[in-house]
């Protein structure tokens, strides 16, 4: 893996990546902890990319990527279709630390 520049402006950051191609970016997590606002900002313009958090003193490190999934739909009567998307959608996570999306719907947590 190489180093290829260090940015501290987040727009500049933002078109970096963009003309480096990077395959992973480090953020400095916040410090009163949560994630970096940049990191979903990174993701959806660069779907591929992987963004590593850290915070100040390294006590702390989280990966963020996106992840495409496919799921088979066995029903496909309406309603099972609609719960279907429920479910999907609940699953949505915007760089949520210790979340990976597939828990299912909040009330199945």
């Amino acid at each position: 893996m190489e180093v290829v520049g260090e940015e501290l402006d987040p727009l500049r950051l933002l078109l970096a990546v963009g003309e480096r191609d990077a395959e992973v970016v480090v953020l400095t997590q916040p410090p009163a902890g949560g994630d970096p606002g940049l990191c979903s900002h990174l993701l959806s313009e660069y779907p591929r990319l992987v963004v590593l958090g850290l915070s100040p003193h390294g006590e702390r490190a989280v990966l963020y990527r996106l992840q495409m999934t496919r799921e088979e739909l066995a029903e496909r009567t309406d309603d099972h279709l609609l719960a279907a998307l429920r479910r999907a959608t609940a699953r949505v996570v915007d760089c949520n630390p210790g979340t990976t999306g597939d828990e299912g719907p909040p009330a199945e947590r």
